[in-house]
């Protein structure tokens, strides 16, 4: 596979990921809104969390296991 063809592949993932995230954070908030019981609250959240931790370097990693170039030295940086 092309470079190019992994970081759009990594970016349809990531986006992906991020739709399920964000679908959630609504879920959270429907269920907020209209007071729902604490214990499925406070499940989603917790959810929530593990999801937004979980998906953000294994989606930068890309599927050789590298990071892509583009995004080196905003990983690099950031350790």
């Amino acid at each position: 596979m092309q470079a190019s063809s992994l970081l759009e592949e990594m970016r349809k993932e990531i986006l992906s990921r991020l739709k399920k995230i964000e679908g959630q954070a609504r879920g959270i908030r429907g269920m907020l809104e209209k007071d729902g019981d604490c214990t499925d609250i406070l499940v989603q959240i917790s959810a929530l969390s593990s999801a937004a931790r979980g998906w953000g370097w294994s989606s930068w990693k890309g599927v050789c296991g590298i990071v892509p170039l583009p995004y080196q030295a905003c990983v690099t940086r950031q350790m």
